[in-house]
């Protein structure tokens, strides 16, 4: 896997030019400040760069790149897998939020399963709009029809502290109502979701090479407010517990969602997963 982080400001893109990491297999998930949806300038140069790639991402309540924890910019991670398939899926709701009863977002959820549904299915990271979709039915209804053995990651997209309008890419193009899934697929790939305690410190064997590790940090705003200054020490311990060389990204959520019992879902007795609001959650890519 060849992987590149990078960020936009309102100065520019951190380096002077996007890797040419453009595949079938390329991944590249991105995490942004609300008002990118209205400024397109960095998301069309992203989709100029990379018109083969599969798209995910969001809204934020902030952003995580390396050890720094922002607001007001855009994040990205541009993954190149060498063996690894890729397929994305996506939805757009009409029901609004939790209150609706959460029906829709439940067949929603059992509808991306079905399209991302085969037996060399490793994975799946997904991400939804965090007001207007019911994040727990949507959950629920996707790890209802997938396979135990499955790693189901991802988070709600964010807004601050406004709670008025989030956003996820749908085919690309950051819409509200929206959900957007990616399934990653075969042998070579490894993905855990895990909580920060359990992160590994090295890898041996058949594990990724040195370097070649994304580590997508996802944790609900209300952690980030309750602890303001410790937030940018979390972030730099957890990339500190990773093998040396592991790239970082993320973002402060309405939601991050907490795995569930098998495949490094640890939690939840029934083995159904579930937001968590106050915790961090770290999900972690490579190819062996």
């Amino acid at each position: 896997m060849k992987l590149c982080t990078l960020s936009h400001s309102k100065s520019g893109w951190s380096q002077p030019w996007l890797p040419a990491l453009d595949s079938e297999q390329t991944l590249v998930l991105v995490f942004a400040a609300p008002g990118f949806d209205e400024e397109e300038t960095a998301l069309e140069e992203l989709r100029r760069a990379y018109p083969r790639a599969t798209f995910v991402g969001g809204s934020t309540s902030g952003e995580i790149l390396g050890t720094s924890v922002r607001d007001g910019t855009l994040v990205a991670a541009v993954a190149r897998f060498e063996k690894t398939r890729l397929r994305a899926a996506t939805a757009t709701l009409q029901e609004t939020g939790a209150k609706s009863g959460g029906a829709e977002a439940y067949a929603a959820g059992g509808a991306l399963a079905d399209e991302l549904a085969s037996p060399d299915l490793r994975a799946v990271f997904v991400m939804c709009d965090g007001i207007h979709v019911d994040g727990e039915a949507l959950v629920s209804g996707l790890v209802d029809a997938l396979p135990e053995t499955v790693v189901v990651s991802g988070g709600l997209a964010g807004d601050g502290d406004r709670f008025d309008r989030t956003w996820v890419l749908v085919d690309r193009q950051p819409r509200a109502h929206g959900v957007c899934a990616v399934g990653l697929y075969g042998d070579a790939v490894r993905v855990e979701a895990v909580e920060p305690l359990k992160v590994p410190r090295d890898r041996t064997g058949d594990g990724p090479r040195r370097g070649d590790m994304l580590a997508v940090a996802i944790s609900g705003v209300g952690r980030r407010h309750a602890l303001p200054d410790a937030a940018p020490d979390e972030v730099a311990a957890l990339l500190a517990a990773l093998p040396h060389g592991t790239q970082q990204i993320g973002f402060y959520s309405y939601g991050a969602i907490a795995p569930r019992a098998g495949a490094g879902r640890p939690d939840g007795e029934n083995g159904s997963l579930h937001l968590q609001h106050a915790t961090m959650r770290l999900t972690t890519l490579a190819e062996a």
